[in-house]
């Protein structure tokens, strides 16, 4: 293999590793406007972009327990805990628990919660599955990045090339 070629392949395994970075995730709870005399609106368990690739951030909405609570404090007693987010790459999972900490005290004050919002991001490829306890599981997969495409295809037919000149 030749020097130039070498160079290639160290530079597309250095911005492989750059963008398949370990995930980074934040959650909370998610404010809910109530239209006068008109019911909640349920919050879906959805992501954006729907197809998304290594290299986006995901942003999410997600459901926890049917109700609308009258503040993320009365929502975190009911819920036992503030939402967590936990992404097992090796599972390629993402599943939403609840921390454990929260107060039976709670001031008065009306800021209605009835579900989570947030983002998770740099994800491997592959199929991925967002677990929400209450809800069916969200499946979805996750794209290589198009520039990781075009380097893994150069590199391919760069080997092909030097393959049938040897022969």
């Amino acid at each position: 293999m030749s020097k130039i070629a070498l160079c290639v392949v160290a530079v597309s395994a250095l911005i492989l590793s750059v963008v398949t970075d370990a995930p980074a995730a934040m959650i909370a709870f998610r404010p809910t406007l109530i239209p006068v005399g008109k019911p909640p609106v349920p919050v879906p368990l959805a992501i954006d972009p729907a197809a998304p690739t290594t290299t986006d951030m995901i942003t999410f909405t997600a459901p926890l327990d049917g109700e609308v609570h009258s503040s993320e404090c009365h929502a975190a007693a009911a819920l036992e805990g503030h939402p967590v987010l936990t992404i097992d790459e090796a599972k390629h999972t993402i599943h939403i628990s609840f921390d454990g900490i929260y107060s039976d005290i709670c001031p008065e004050i009306y800021e209605p919660v009835s579900g989570a919002y947030g983002e998770f991001g740099l994800l491997a490829a592959g199929k991925w599955i967002f677990y929400n306890s209450n809800d069916d599981p969200l499946e979805f997969t996750v794209l290589p990045e198009p520039a990781s495409l075009l380097l893994l295809s150069a590199g391919a037919a760069g080997l092909l090339t030097h393959r049938r000149r040897k022969t």
